[in-house]
């Protein structure tokens, strides 16, 4: 039977080499912290940016959003009478 076993450790080497010399397979997954959440979500920002598609795509939706905004000025400016 396999089980499960959730050790958290700053300092992990020990146990990873200890794992390695009994030939135990082993996966290590990072502990989820507020900082390592924001830090990756840094990082997939900085990624989304160098996507030039997507950057495409947000200047035409600017640029939609942009002519509606001048639209309803127009509109706005139509019923003042002052």
């Amino acid at each position: 039977m396999k089980e499960l076993i959730i050790i958290r450790t700053e300092n992990s080497q020990e146990l990873k080499t200890f794992l390695q010399q009994k030939h135990i397979d082993y996966e290590v997954y990072p502990y989820d912290t507020k900082q390592a959440r924001r830090e990756r979500w840094l990082k997939d920002i900085e990624l989304a940016n160098k996507d030039e598609k997507r950057n495409k795509e947000i200047a035409e939706w600017d640029k939609i959003q942009e002519q509606d905004d001048a639209e309803e000025l127009a509109k706005e400016d139509e019923w003042n009478f002052s």
